[in-house]
C-alpha cells in the first residue's frame, strides 16, 4: 500500500511524487493539418445529410472518422462521432419495446432517451414532433400527433452490438441519430413510473450485481475543502471522469447536475436500500446525461463525504481496485469561516461572489470545538487510510497547481501525466486575508495566537491559473 502526500513544500511533510487518426473519408476530401473546426463539420453534416438519401451508410463511417480528430476530448460530439465511425451497416427492422433509445443530433446534442413502445408512442419524447412513431417499410419514422412524419431513420447500423439509426428530420437540414443504450442506470432510472414503487419495494441488498469499471476511483473530503475545484480539473484532462456527490443527503449530485426524484425512475429507492450497488450502478453507466459516452474513460470515480454514507466509505476501504484521492484543507480557520458563510447563504458550489456584505461574529470556544473534531476526524480517516489494501493519494487545498493536479492524473492513471487543465468556469475563493472574513478580527488574532496557529489569519490561495 502507498500513501502519497501533495501539500505546499514549505510546510513539513513536502512533496512526495507518486511513482509515475483515422483514414480520410471517400466522400468528404481529407481535414488539412490546421482545418477550421466549424467548417470542416458543416462539410461533415453535408456528406451525412446526402447519405440518409442515397443510404450510404459507408459514407457516414468516413464523414465521422475525417470528424473525429477535430472533436473537444470528452464531448458528447466526439463520444458520437466515435460511435459512427466504427459502426457498421446493419438491416433495419422493428425497435421492440424492451430497448431504450438515445436520441442526439449530429452535432451529439442529446434530444432525450426515448422508448418506442408498441402502440406507436414514443416514451420520454419531450417535443411533439417526436410523439409518435411507426414503420415505413423495414424503417422506424418519427411522426407528429397528427400523423405528419418528421424524421425518418432510413439508416441502420450496429456499434458493439448495438443498434444506431440514423435519419433527416423534416427541414432537411438537421440529422438525427438514435443509438440503443443499455446498461442499468439507464434502465433503472426509465424504468416506467408505475413500476418504481413495485420494484423499490421488492429489492433486496445485493441483489443487483453491477460490475465496476476496471479503474473505480474516490475523491474523498469534506465539505468547503475544494473538492468541487479539484473535481473540475480533474475532468477537464479528458482522461477521467468523477462525478460529484453521489451520496449526498439530499440529492443524487451527478458531474454539473442534480437528479429530480421524479425524473431519477428507481434510482433513489436503491440508493437508500442498497448504496453500494447503487455506486456500482453509477460508476459503470454507459453515457453521462449530456450523452457523452463514459465506457472509453480509463478512469471512473465519484466524490465521497465519509459523513454521508457510512456503508460506501466501508466499501470504499474494502474494495481493493479502488484508488483513493484524499483532499484536505490545512487551514481549518479558512475552511471553519467558509462553512459559516455556505450554511448562511445556502451557497455550497466555489467562492461567492463576495463576502464584503457577509462577515461572520468569531467565537473563540466555538471555534476551538470545530479544530478538536476536525482533527479527530482526520486521524480517523487517515488511520483507516492507512490500513486498507489499496493506495491512497494526499492532497491539500492550498498545494493546487498545474504540477500537482497533473500528479494526482498519473496516480489515477497509473501513467504519467501533463494535461492542460482548466477550472471549467467556476468561481474561486477570494483572494483576501481569512482573518478579514470576520467582523471582530482582533478576537481570532487572540485566539489564533494562544493556539500558536497564527499563519491561519493569511492569504490562503490556491494557485488555479496557469493550468
Amino acid at each position: 500500500m502507498q500513501f502519497t502526500t501533495l501539500a505546499p513544500t514549505s510546510r513539513p511533510g513536502a512533496l512526495r511524487r507518486p511513482p509515475m487518426a483515422a483514414a480520410p473519408a471517400a466522400a468528404l476530401p481529407a481535414a488539412p493539418a490546421k482545418a477550421d473546426p466549424a467548417a470542416l463539420f458543416d462539410a461533415v453534416c453535408e456528406v451525412v445529410r446526402e447519405a440518409c438519401v442515397t443510404r450510404r451508410f459507408d459514407h457516414v463511417v468516413e464523414a465521422a472518422r475525417t470528424a473525429l480528430p477535430h472533436c473537444d476530448v470528452g464531448s458528447p460530439r466526439q463520444s458520437l462521432m466515435r460511435v459512427l465511425a466504427s459502426a457498421t451497416p446493419a438491416a433495419p427492422g422493428a425497435p421492440g419495446e424492451g430497448r431504450l433509445w438515445l436520441l442526439q443530433r449530429l452535432d451529439g446534442a442529446k434530444v432525450g432517451i426515448v422508448r418506442l413502445r408498441d402502440d406507436g408512442e414514443v416514451a420520454g419524447a419531450e417535443h411533439p414532433n417526436e410523439a409518435r412513431w411507426s414503420l415505413r417499410g423495414h424503417h422506424v419514422v418519427f411522426n407528429s400527433p397528427e400523423g405528419q412524419p418528421t424524421t425518418a431513420f432510413t439508416l441502420a447500423g450496429e456499434f458493439e452490438g448495438k443498434r444506431v439509426l440514423l435519419g433527416l428530420f423534416m427541414d432537411s437540414k438537421t440529422v438525427h441519430v438514435l443509438s440503443e443504450v443499455d446498461c442499468l442506470y439507464t434502465k433503472l432510472r426509465h424504468l416506467d413510473p408505475e413500476l418504481v414503487g413495485p420494484f423499490g419495494g421488492m429489492l433486496q441488498a445485493g441483489q443487483l450485481q453491477p460490475a465496476l469499471p476496471a479503474q473505480p476511483a474516490v475523491l474523498l473530503a469534506a465539505p468547503r475543502t475544494g473538492s468541487h475545484l479539484l473535481l473540475n480539473l480533474l475532468n477537464s484532462s479528458g482522461r477521467v471522469f468523477f462525478d460529484a456527490e453521489l451520496m449526498n443527503l439530499v440529492t443524487i449530485s451527478v458531474f454539473g447536475e442534480n437528479l429530480k426524484p421524479e425524473e431519477a425512475g428507481a434510482l433513489y429507492a436503491l440508493r437508500a436500500n442498497d448504496p453500494v450497488s447503487f455506486l456500482k450502478v453509477m460508476l459503470s453507466r454507459s453515457h453521462h446525461t449530456d450523452a457523452r459516452r463514459l465506457d472509453d474513460v480509463a478512469v471512473r470515480g465519484f466524490k465521497l463525504f465519509p459523513h454521508q454514507s457510512h456503508d460506501a466509505f466501508d466499501w470504499v476501504l474494502g474494495e481493493p481496485s479502488m484508488r483513493v484521492v484524499h483532499l484536505y484543507r490545512e487551514n481549518l480557520l479558512a475552511e471553519y469561516s467558509s462553512l459559516l458563510v455556505a450554511y448562511a447563504e445556502g451557497h455550497w458550489v466555489g467562492g461567492p461572489a463576495s463576502l464584503k456584505s457577509r462577515r461572520i461574529p468569531f467565537q473563540a470556544e466555538r471555534f476551538q470545538r470545530f479544530v478538536d473534531t476536525k482533527r479527530q476526524y482526520l486521524d480517523d480517516v487517515r488511520g483507516k487510510l492507512a490500513n486498507r489494501g489499496g493506495d491512497v493519494i494526499e492532497i491539500e487545498y492550498s498545494a493546487f497547481s498545474r504540477q500537482t493536479v497533473n500528479q494526482v492524473l498519473a496516480f489515477l492513471l497509473k501513467s504519467p501525466s501533463d494535461a492542460d487543465l482548466n477550472a471549467l468556469g467556476l468561481n474561486r475563493q477570494l483572494n483576501e486575508r481569512v482573518i478579514d472574513r470576520f467582523d471582530n478580527p482582533d478576537d481570532v488574532k487572540r485566539c489564533l495566537e494562544a493556539m500558536g496557529l497564527e499563519r491561519w489569519a493569511g492569504v490562503e490561495q490556491p494557485e488555479v491559473t496557469g493550468f
